[in-house]
């Protein structure tokens, strides 16, 4: 479950596929086992401020058992951010399922940042008490001209009874 509070009009949206069919053998027999296979999706929508600001926030939940399907969600991903990054100052989040450590996400944050996209650095760790070794593997991206005046993970006993992450936030503000 993923809350997302933004003060401001909805103007439009968009919902699109993303790949999830994992074509490494390897991957597609434990995706069969684990039970993890399953269409995944990216949400956009066009907000309006109530100060006339207006962002495109992109959120989605990837994949979890196959790092090639993880790349090629992330490279869709990154085409429509791309697009859309060129007319809107962009907000990504999601339930990205990789630690900022991990090489897919490192790259992907890489190429975020030449579109003048930042990560807020949020790496507490936000999901399932059974993975007590990971960090944080809900992120979140700003755009870069904006100053990120709080952020962190969220303690809620009545939001953990619903769901096995903790809610992340930031606070953000243009700079200058």
């Amino acid at each position: 479950m993923r809350i997302i509070v933004f003060k401001g009009t909805k103007i439009n949206g968009k919902t699109f596929g993303l790949p999830w069919f994992p074509f490494n053998k390897k991957e597609l027999k434990r995706a069969i086992r684990i039970r993890a296979l399953m269409k995944r999706i990216a949400s956009g929508v066009l907000i309006k401020t109530p100060s006339d600001e207006v962002f495109y926030v992109i959120n989605t939940h990837l994949e979890y058992a196959s790092a090639s399907v993880q790349r090629k969600q992330l490279k869709k991903i990154y085409k429509f951010i791309k697009k859309k990054s060129e007319k809107y100052p962009i907000i990504f989040l999601g339930d990205l399922n990789l630690e900022i450590t991990n090489p897919i996400l490192g790259d992907f944050t890489k190429k975020l940042e030449e579109l003048g996209i930042k990560h807020v650095p949020v790496n507490d760790k936000t999901n399932a008490e059974k993975h007590r070794e990971k960090t944080a593997i809900d992120h979140i991206y700003v755009p870069g001209n904006y100053k990120i005046i709080s952020y962190g993970a969220i303690y809620d006993e009545e939001i953990l009874a619903i769901t096995d992450h903790k809610p992340i936030y930031v606070e953000i503000e243009k700079e200058g």
